[in-house]
Formats: C-alpha cells, structure tokens, sequence
C-alpha cells in the first residue's frame, strides 16, 4: 500500500470522525428540543413538559374535573404529568435511535433498563480500523491483501 492509499485511510477516518461528531451534536439540539405531552384518560387534564422535564402547561378542560375530590383531582394532575414525562422520554430515545451504535435497542434505554444489556455486545469498527488492528499497517510498496468477507 502506498503512502497515498495510507492517506486515504487516513483521510476516511476523518470524514467518519466529523460524522459521529456532526451526529453528537444533532442528538444534542434534539435533546434540547424534546418534550413530552399527554392528556387524561378523561380528556380533563392535559400537560406539556420540556427537554428538562420541566412542567410547561398544565390545562383543566371542561367543567367535570371541578366536582372531583382534591385527592382524585390531584393523582390525576400527578398522573397525566407523568405520563407526559414517559412521552418526552420515549420519543427522546426514538428520534436519536439512528445515532445510537448498531444493535442497540432504544426501547431498553427508554424504559430505563440495563442499559448494559441494551447495548451490541461487540464493539463493530470500521473495516479499515479491524483490518489494521488484525494485520497490522502494511508495508509501503506492497500491495494488501483484500479483507474475505465473513
């Protein structure tokens, strides 16, 4: 391999460097971004929550939810807010899922599990890297020996 096919290895691996790093910071304005709403089974209660979880609207609709004991009322508020919580949550994890590494399940991550096991259980490089990790760089002047697919 010559010394220009090195700098083309080289120069692929910076292009696929700026894309991860272009991916990052999309994730990141979509994190930003993100909300959650919701609204009670009964349609009396609706919430909206921001990127941080934040309430940001809590609106009573009709005239039903003012004959309700405090106690119900107030479970239902409870309720309906966190279920905007899981919204803003769930559609966090979905709208990065493209982003994540390949195998991974974003409903795992969404609904709070082990994120360990959520996770490919290989770690999947670029074929340029495996090559030069298993055969090493090769010798300038020589030509390599193409990859045998698996």
């Amino acid at each position: 391999m010559s010394d220009l096919s090195f700098q083309s290895i080289l120069q692929e691996m910076h292009a696929e460097w700026d894309s991860a790093r272009a991916d990052l910071a999309r994730v990141q304005e979509t994190a930003r971004n993100t909300t959650g709403e919701a609204r009670s089974k009964g349609r009396q209660v609706s919430a909206k929550v921001d990127a941080e979880g934040r309430l940001t609207e809590l609106k009573l609709h009709g005239q039903g939810y003012r004959t309700m004991p405090p106690i119900e009322l107030t479970k239902l508020i409870m309720d309906t807010v966190n279920q905007a919580h899981e919204n803003a949550r769930r559609d966090l994890w979905q709208s990065v899922d493209g982003s994540l590494p390949p195998g991974t399940d974003p409903q795992t991550l969404a609904d709070g599990g082990d994120w360990s096991t959520a996770l490919p259980t290989e770690l999947e490089l670029p074929d340029l890297i495996r090559d030069v990790l298993e055969r090493g760089l090769p010798t300038p002047g020589t030509t390599p020996t193409p990859r045998r697919e698996e």
